[in-house]
């Protein structure tokens, strides 16, 4: 991506009419895909910027479950970043749309490895209904 010609403009601004207000739908889109940075782009399209796991670690077989998560992530985003996955589709040459793809893909593989961690760490296996452990989310 070429940050370097993008000025920066707020994308909820820009999504919620504020900001260009005459424009409509495909020119707003447009615009956004000319203009934005990618991080404003992301929060243009309603996408979150930020992911995190929660890594519970109250025993010896915490740790040994946290080792094999984590390389099992590491694997699948390397095989996300090298296009060796199903996941990523092609959206007609345009590489912006690939990138955000791709990037919404690392974003749901990195929330799995944390909800597999914490169904892993709850006592019964299975996990909670609420996707915590020990009031953790």
């Amino acid at each position: 991506m070429n940050r370097l010609k993008r000025v920066e403009i707020s994308g909820a601004a820009l999504r919620d009419r504020i900001t260009q207000p005459t424009l409509n739908g495909s020119q707003r889109r447009q615009y956004a895909i000319e203009n934005l940075t990618d991080e404003q782009f992301m929060i243009y399209n309603d996408i979150k910027v930020a992911r995190r796991i929660t890594i519970p670690m109250c025993n010896e077989g915490h740790i040994k479950d946290c080792i094999q998560v984590l390389r099992n992530t590491v694997r699948e985003l390397d095989n996300l970043i090298k296009g060796r996955t199903h996941l990523v589709k092609n959206y007609n040459g345009d590489d912006r749309m690939d990138q955000l793809r791709k990037i919404i893909q690392a974003q749901l593989i990195i929330v799995g490895a944390g909800s597999e961690l914490k169904r892993r760490a709850s006592p019964s296996g299975h996990g909670f209904d609420d996707g915590s452990f020990m009031g953790v989310r």
